[in-house]
């Protein structure tokens, strides 16, 4: 189903949100969450899970493989790598219906090597794809707040926080003790 919704998202029909409310009603509980996860995974590792698949493919998938690849990717990317093997078996296996024969093979064959490829994106060479942005977010933001503001390889790029008279204090603290505690993994 997560697949279905990837690729109804792809297509441009509906919104994610509109998405959501599609999902059977027959899914219920950890069903249903895991459908969720894997579709919401899928979108917010795109951008991730598409650069690693750039060197991989000649051209762009149908949107049908692309969701498979994305939800696929997305799992491949969150799992230990004991894991992934089976993820790519059981990504193929539930294709196999939805696609066409050489749809499948191309699928078996990307997957398999995309674990390396997603490990392989550096936050140096390429902050957009290793953090998950577009491109065009990132160089906005570096232009607006300057590297040193929005990250760099160490740190998880996310938005810049503007300081508020308000959020002075809460910001203070935690750029001051939290957040080092946390690059640190001393945090508990």
């Amino acid at each position: 189903a997560a697949v279905r919704l990837t690729e109804a998202y792809l297509s441009g029909r509906e919104k994610a949100d509109r998405l959501l409310d599609l999902i059977p009603e027959s899914f219920l509980g950890k069903r249903r969450a895991a459908c969720q996860s894997l579709f919401l995974g899928a979108l917010r590792h795109g951008h991730r899970v598409r650069r690693a698949l750039r060197p991989l493919c000649r051209r762009r998938p149908r949107p049908l493989a692309e969701a498979v690849c994305l939800v696929a990717g997305y799992e491949l990317w969150t799992a230990p790598p004991g894991k992934q093997p089976k993820i790519v078996h059981h990504a193929v296996e539930r294709a196999k219906p939805i696609l066409h024969r050489g749809e499948t093979r191309f699928l078996n064959a990307v997957l398999r090597q995309l674990p390396p490829a997603l490990a392989a994106i550096e936050a140096s060479e390429d902050p957009a794809a290793a953090h998950s942005h577009p491109a065009w977010l990132v160089e906005r933001w570096t232009r607006a707040f300057g590297p040193d503001r929005t990250g760099g390889p160490r740190h998880r790029f996310v938005m810049p926080v503007v300081e508020s008279e308000r959020s002075s204090k809460t910001l203070r603290m935690f750029s001051g003790v939290i957040l080092p505690a946390l690059l640190s993994g001393t945090f508990t």
